[in-house]
């Protein structure tokens, strides 16, 4: 993750805001402080929560805390270690998805960048040339096939070739060793 971060300064911050993020809404969740202290005047008159007695209002604070987890920090003797560690969680969970996302974004920008630029590769195997619909597999995992019926016998023991695409946006293939050439489509 080291390396994440100096690779990608903006993953600090978001790591960072994500931390203070978490914190505070789990601190907001467990800082109820009663409803005559969440509910403005106004608020407390329209719901009818100043006509309580205090021990119904205490009551229903109690409820409410019980309901939905909230619990006053004050009351606690001591914190428990349960939400730093839910915190840490939720962070790394972020984090990794974050990292996960950005991976696969540059992954994509990487290969877009690749289906546009011209490039070199081996063809692996046994390589004699092509006639009708060849398959040509590369060194790099990709498989290209002929998508026209020229011909051509290979005799050399060098594969480079190189892939370029012309003005239609068409790609060819280029056999270094003889300056042949074919037009190709990706098949995977």
């Amino acid at each position: 993750m080291h390396a994440c971060i100096r690779r990608f300064p903006s993953y600090a911050l978001t790591f960072s805001a994500l931390c203070l993020n978490t914190t505070l809404a789990l601190a907001q969740e467990t800082q109820f402080g009663g409803l005559e202290n969440e509910m403005s005047r106004e608020e407390r008159v329209a719901t009818g929560v100043s006509e309580l007695k205090p021990e119904q209002l205490q009551l229903l604070n109690s409820w409410l805390r019980e309901r939905f987890g909230a619990e006053v920090l004050a009351e606690k003797a001591e914190v428990s270690p349960a939400p730093a560690a839910a915190v840490e969680a939720e962070v790394e969970r972020r984090v990794a998805a974050e990292v996960a996302a950005a991976k696969a974004k540059m992954k994509a920008a990487e290969e877009a960048v690749e289906a546009q630029e011209p490039f070199e590769a081996r063809i692996v195997g046994g390589f004699s040339g092509w006639d009708q619909r060849t398959l040509f597999t590369l060194d790099n995992g990709q498989v290209w096939r002929q998508r026209n019926g020229s011909q051509y016998r290979h005799t050399s023991d060098d594969n480079r070739v190189r892939f370029n695409k012309n003005f239609l946006g068409l790609w060819t293939m280029e056999v270094r060793s003889s300056g042949r050439s074919v037009g190709v489509r990706r098949v995977n």
